[in-house]
């Protein structure tokens, strides 16, 4: 009796094993952030510039899935800020 449930733990443990690394072995690979030519963050902000008249704040580069963006905050008026998405990619 005991040999068999040594038998079926190996085994379990053994097949376990073995669907993790299928498991991980199918997973899709993360993009590149190369793949893709990226703009600049000026070109970012006089595109931001165009969208809406303001004062830009900060930017910055995000990855988001797989897509790159630029968040841009922009002070409109006097007390509002705007955030803004800009692709990154050309």
């Amino acid at each position: 009796m005991n040999k068999l449930i040594l038998l079926w733990l190996t085994i379990s443990l053994f097949s376990g094993v073995a669907n993790a690394a299928e498991a991980k072995a199918k997973k899709r690979p993360l993009p590149d952030k190369t793949q893709c030519d990226l703009i600049s963050s000026r070109e970012a902000m006089n595109l931001a510039q165009a969208k809406a008249n303001g004062k830009i704040v900060s930017v910055k580069l995000v990855s988001k899935g797989s897509h790159s963006i630029y968040r841009v905050r922009m002070l409109v008026g006097e007390k509002r800020i705007k955030n803004l998405t800009i692709k990154a990619c050309k």
